[in-house]
């Protein structure tokens, strides 16, 4: 017989272990989801946020989700994007990723992307927005009627709130159409990218829940027109740009970082831990238990094994009449259980015993009559000893209290 290993403890600590990876996910997706009050966030409930448009989208039926991953990711399955700078430092933009934008936008994709402060020059490494650049602008609030142009972004916008210190201004071949401006550059621009949609606004505000709750303003209608032109009438998805805010996983600056790079840090740890606990297991097992060592069964012994020695010393001892009494107690005690009297005398024993075939009930007064005589006295033979022991054996054996 093999000693069992302490599996009950092993899966104990592996079920902890599961347990610990499951909560640090799930509660670094919540602390993901609790945006600083001044970030452009999707999740961001404050004046800054973007959840009032999320949720508005979503109450009119367009398929809306916050984008976890590197725009290398969009698919077709999604018509518009919106992303909001500032970004998170340590999620750059990649040049990977500026070339999927710029394929998935050719495919037929709309970005609306709002750019900030600072100033920025022409990037030539952009291949779709490279030759936009930010220039300083009047920082003081206004509001803005659009250009003079037919778009069906600007239907039913009359005039729009804007805060924002910078402004845009593009290379004269550029193609761009300004749906909204200033005296000091572009706030909105808009341009056709193959069978896409790119429009870039340098306005902070241009969604943010404090300026979409001030009905006085057109921004709504704005946004909401953009969505219908974008996922036309409903047909694709929208989301919004969060995994440059820090949320989802992040990948390695050249995409080839795997799967161990694009975890999170303390899923990694947590991992690192997981498996160096399983090797102290591993270790700890082999001290303590050992090589498995073949255990003999033990050889069971009969019950009566006692009472045969104990009678057989009195044998010996020519004392025939004191073992038939231990075999006979013994006896008794056995017939006792069998029929579940309430003690083990002869005379309690006797009714119960009428149960038995008719044979049986005559040995069995037989055999009270013979113990209880040797009990009050009788001294018996060694033969007659050896004869009521066996008479008492084939009892035993007729009831049956053996197997």
């Amino acid at each position: 017989m093999k000693p069992s290993p302490p599996r009950k403890g092993i899966a104990l600590l592996l079920g902890l272990t599961l347990l610990l990876l499951v909560t640090a996910t799930l509660s670094r997706e919540k602390s993901e989801e609790s945006r600083p009050p001044a970030e452009p966030s999707a999740f961001n409930a404050h004046p800054n946020g973007l959840k009032a448009l999320y949720l508005l989208y979503e109450a009119q039926g367009y398929h809306v989700a916050p984008l976890r991953s590197s725009w290398r990711s969009l698919t077709q399955d999604t018509g518009l994007l919106f992303a909001v700078e500032p970004f998170e430092k340590t999620r750059p933009v990649s040049q990977n990723e500026m070339e999927a934008l710029k394929r998935w936008v050719e495919a037929g994709g709309t970005l609306v992307y709002i750019a900030t402060a600072p100033t920025r020059a022409y990037d030539p490494k952009d291949p779709l927005m490279g030759d936009i650049r930010v220039v300083e602008g009047d920082p003081d609030p206004f509001t803005v009627e659009p250009a003079n142009v037919v778009s069906p972004y600007i239907e039913n916008v009359k005039s729009i709130a804007y805060t924002t210190p910078v402004r845009l201004e593009t290379k004269p071949s550029a193609g761009y159409a300004t749906l909204f401006g200033d005296e000091e550059g572009a706030l909105l621009l808009e341009k056709q990218v193959g069978r896409g949609h790119l429009l870039v606004s340098t306005i902070s505000d241009l969604a943010s829940n404090a300026i979409l709750a001030q009905e006085k303003y057109d921004n709504l209608p704005l946004l909401v027109n953009i969505a219908l032109a974008a996922t036309h009438n409903r047909q694709g998805g929208i989301a919004f740009d969060e995994y440059h805010h820090g949320v989802g996983f992040e990948e390695s600056a050249g995409g080839q970082g795997g799967v161990w790079r694009a975890t999170p840090l303390p899923l990694r740890l947590l991992l690192l831990h997981a498996a160096l606990i399983g090797l102290l297991l591993i270790y700890n097992g082999n001290r303590r238990f050992g090589q498995p060592v073949s255990i003999p069964a033990p050889k069971l012994r009969p019950s009566t094994d006692y009472a045969t020695a104990v009678a057989g010393f009195w044998k010996k001892s020519k004392a025939s009449d004191i073992a038939f009494l231990i075999l006979y107690d013994r006896f008794l005690g056995e017939i006792a259980r069998h029929y579940v009297a309430p003690d083990s005398r002869a005379e309690t024993l006797l009714p119960y015993t009428q149960s038995a075939p008719q044979a049986l009930q005559a040995e069995f007064r037989a055999l009270f009559t013979e113990g209880e005589s040797v009990r009050a006295g009788k001294r018996i033979t060694e033969s007659e000893l050896l004869a009521l022991s066996q008479r008492l054996e084939n009892m035993r054996r007729a009831i049956p209290l053996v197997g």
